[in-house]
């Protein structure tokens, strides 16, 4: 997709899908591009933010899982103390008189699968809340790009997150601008690329959105969080940069696979305006690459 700028450069951003990665070229005189160069993702230095919500969350999937399999293989239960025996012998790399592990990873897996069941329940339940999430914005792109005529094939497992969404754009009417829905975006300024879900009028505000499928919680009632705000700041950031306007306000609308209530926000609503959102972001791209640098030089020795 060709994004032109207001000093009259050009870029080329293509997604590779396979690899997640976007490639830029940059148009040269004589009507000639550059090769194309990997930039990373706009949502990349996020990974900075610390998510410590996701370590009890992952625990609370363990020890679940764990109970459920000792509930349907009661005979786990007598396993366990051979179970720690093998573990602590591979934990500490013990060794036999041969210079043979006493209980090697792939032994430790093949004796207790129970055990690589619970350990990895935190993947399993990742993955499949990638998979709604791929399937929703899928869905919303095939529905907003067709104005409101493709539907999707709705599973009960989606049927919730459907409903949610439809109320949502039942309510809120939002009118995506022509390239608004799934649009590319790249900063000259820092050199990332990026995906936005939705760009277009809503509420009477030009504005950009997210769309998200993240469960709610007794911490978390809407299953927002305020880095999702981050990631839309990077996204304006970029648009700033393409058009010189600002957008008037940026919102997260969540549609959790749970419940029928569609759940949005606006930055506005706590003071955020799109400038501070693109602020709090280039704040995190700066960190990020400061740190991959100087990680990079420590590895190195």
């Amino acid at each position: 997709m060709i994004i032109k700028f207001p000093d009259g450069q050009e870029v080329d951003v293509v997604y590779e899908d396979q690899g997640h990665t976007y490639n830029v070229s940059h148009k040269l005189a004589a009507n000639k591009w550059s090769e194309p160069q990997p930039t990373h993702g706009i949502t990349a230095p996020l990974e900075l933010i610390p998510k410590p919500f996701l370590k009890a969350w992952a625990s609370k999937l363990g020890v679940n899982k764990m109970l459920e399999l000792i509930f349907e293989q009661p005979a786990i239960y007598e396993q366990l103390a051979d179970f720690w025996s093998d573990y602590d012998a591979n934990a500490n790399n013990e060794r036999t008189e041969n210079d043979k592990p006493v209980c090697s990873d792939y032994m430790l897996k093949k004796r207790y699968p129970w055990y690589t069941r619970a350990k990895s329940a935190f993947k399993d339940a990742s993955d499949e809340g990638k998979e709604f999430g791929s399937w929703l914005h899928g869905s919303i792109e095939d529905f907003y790009k067709s104005d409101r005529k493709t539907s999707p094939i709705v599973s009960p497992d989606v049927e919730n997150m459907w409903n949610s969404f439809k109320l949502f754009d039942n309510f809120f009417k939002p009118k995506p601008d022509d390239d608004g829905i799934e649009f590319l975006v790249y900063s000259q300024n820092f050199g990332y690329s990026g995906m936005g879900d939705f760009r277009g009028m809503m509420s009477g505000k030009h504005c950009i959105g997210d769309w998200k499928s993240t469960n709610r919680s007794f911490s978390s009632k809407d299953g927002i969080s305020v880095d999702y705000f981050f990631q839309v700041g990077g996204l304006a950031q970029a648009e700033f940069e393409r058009t010189g306007k600002w957008v008037d306000d940026l919102f997260i609308a969540n549609f959790d696979k749970k419940s029928e209530d569609p759940r949005v926000m606006w930055a506005s609503e706590f003071g955020m305006a799109p400038v501070d959102a693109a602020q709090a972001y280039v704040t995190l791209h700066n960190a990020y690459h400061t740190w991959t640098w100087w990680d990079y030089k420590f590895k190195r020795g």
